[in-house]
């Protein structure tokens, strides 16, 4: 089968599946006739809100039915959810995503009950208003009871009453009504077992990590202890080693504890199959992206694919699969034109030197680079020369890039590297990260 009939394939599964379970909540969306072009819903959508495509896509992709209804049918009631609630329009379009039947309430109600729940939670009602449309399943409940519940949460986990309303956040309506109905020791049960299949002891110090991993996946208090055991033993396999030798990995991706073993397992063999690594390396690679294992073997073979046939990137570089082939392109003609109109090679180069490039906003990039530039002194053209030799620039954040160059330039001082390319064998000044300075490193 073609990558893009994999790649369809599963697109139509998934929405398939997902458009039974929002159909209902939909149904007072009055749907467009003709077939649906989702790209050109994404733009309107975008342009009319004010909010990037990502996030309109996103939202299309959690709830396919409301693809169906017109553009500015459903920009109209996301702006008005916005307004009503006080937030920003992207967390209206979280509020719908994640609850289509709240996105499709009166406003006025919605701001209603969540000045209610902010009274009850002490909280202001600008914040509880956040937190109704960040988690919309808030409001079927009794303000008094969530409120109750809170306090609970807090004392069982040792958490303060924020950090348990932002764990409450981030789960979804199921594990919510799980998390409000269960008792303190019933969690502080549920720890114990997560640090046993980790290996660790109830009174180990690693409480601290287990915490971290429900604060990223709240989901591990609600999730099956033998499930939980089951996904260790196949990380076990995985990384050949010891649960407690990778607890580091898992507070970065917590969400492999609760993965189906099996589907752990699979996509492992696949993805070794396709990169054709040995276990040592396929260890060192997932410990530094455990995302990976989230991705299917057919997925992983179109992007790779993908990367390697239609853009020309190194296999050498995996963690660049954990991004879609548009995602890589729009990136890639991104860092062509902040090179001043480089060649795709050249900009490939740069990406294949520091894949961490790929996840940043194209306007981030921008930013970055013309932080560069004034920080520098140097022209665009000279400023590329640097960013090639130097890729770890661009990824300090804008605000200390300037402060990047001049430690860096004391650093090349310190060694005393000598200048590319000077016929003079000059070392690197010591001083500012001044446009002369630069120019010595660059050779001129």
């Amino acid at each position: 089968m073609r990558r893009t009939d994999v790649i369809a394939n599963s697109r139509r599964r998934r929405q398939e599946a997902q458009a039974a379970t929002v159909a209902e909540d939909a149904e007072d969306l009055e749907p467009e006739q003709q077939p649906i072009d989702t790209a050109r819903k994404v733009e309107a959508l975008s342009s009319a809100l004010g909010v990037r495509k990502s996030h309109v896509a996103s939202l299309f992709r959690q709830q396919p039915a409301l693809a169906a209804a017109p553009a500015d049918q459903l920009a109209a009631r996301v702006r008005r959810a916005a307004e009503c609630l006080c937030v920003p329009p992207v967390q209206a379009l979280v509020m719908a995503a994640r609850s289509p039947a709240a996105a499709a309430a009166d406003p006025l109600v919605l701001r209603r009950k969540a000045e209610r729940l902010a009274a009850a939670l002490g909280l202001p009602a600008e914040q509880g208003m956040f937190l109704a449309a960040r988690q919309p399943a808030l409001l079927e409940y009794a303000p008094e009871s969530v409120a109750g519940d809170c306090a609970r949460l807090a004392a069982s986990l040792g958490a303060s009453p924020p950090g348990v309303l932002q764990l409450l956040s981030r789960v979804g309506a199921r594990e919510l009504r799980a998390l409000l109905g269960a008792s303190g020791g019933m969690l502080r049960e549920q720890l114990i077992d997560v640090l046993e299949s980790l290996g660790l002891p109830a009174s180990s110090t690693r409480d601290l990590d287990t915490l971290r991993m429900v604060a990223k996946n709240p989901g591990l208090l609600c999730a099956p202890p033998a499930r939980v055991a089951e996904s260790c033993e196949a990380l076990v396999s995985v990384f050949q080693a010891a649960p407690a030798a990778f607890v580091h990995v898992l507070n970065r991706c917590p969400s492999l504890l609760t993965c189906d073993a099996g589907e752990i397992l699979a996509n492992y063999r696949g993805l070794g199959r396709l990169l054709g690594l040995p276990p040592p390396a396929m260890a060192r690679l997932l410990a530094a992206q455990p995302r990976l294992l989230r991705c299917r073997a057919e997925d992983v073979q179109a992007k790779l694919e993908a990367l390697i046939y239609d853009m020309y990137m190194p296999r050498e570089q995996p963690t660049l699969l954990l991004f879609g082939p548009d995602t890589l392109r729009a990136k890639l003609a991104a860092l062509q034109r902040l090179l001043g109109g480089a060649d795709y090679q050249v900009a490939l180069m740069l990406v294949a030197k520091q894949p961490s490039l790929v996840g940043f906003q194209i306007s981030v990039l921008e930013a970055k680079h013309a932080a560069l530039c004034k920080a520098t002194g140097l022209a665009p053209a000279k400023a590329s020369a640097l960013l090639l030799r130097f890729p770890l620039l661009l990824t300090a954040a804008s605000a200390q890039v300037e402060a990047t160059c001049e430690l860096l330039l004391r650093e090349l001082a310190l060694c005393g590297e000598p200048a590319r390319g000077a016929r003079s064998g000059r070392r690197v000044p010591a001083g500012s990260a001044s446009g002369d300075g630069w120019a010595a490193v660059l050779g001129g």
